[in-house]
């Protein structure tokens, strides 16, 4: 990773962990201009071991939920969801 990619990163990162401000979304499609998938997964999963919602844009906490959700008689994988305070961050990121 270059250090331009670390900066990005980093700028989608600190504002939770330091004074929990959410990135704006100008900021966030900007340096989505510049980040691969594997690079934003990377600020999602950071954000979310801080205990905050993985999209940038917000700073509630993460859900605590259940892997699986049984729904009309099905089982979901809901490990991906674990990283976000709502379906409709995880939707949006």
């Amino acid at each position: 990773m270059d250090d331009r990619t670390y900066k990005i990163q980093m700028t989608l990162i600190e504002p939770c962990s330091t004074h929990r401000q959410p990135v704006s979304k100008i900021a966030l499609r900007k340096a989505a201009a510049y980040l691969e998938p594997h690079h934003y997964q990377d600020v999602v999963t950071e954000r979310a071991n801080m205990g905050v919602c993985g999209y940038p844009t917000c700073i509630k906490d993460v859900l605590k939920i259940s892997k699986y959700r049984p729904s009309t008689g099905k089982i979901y994988d809901q490990s991906n969801l674990q990283q976000y305070c709502s379906e409709e961050c995880l939707l949006a990121s």
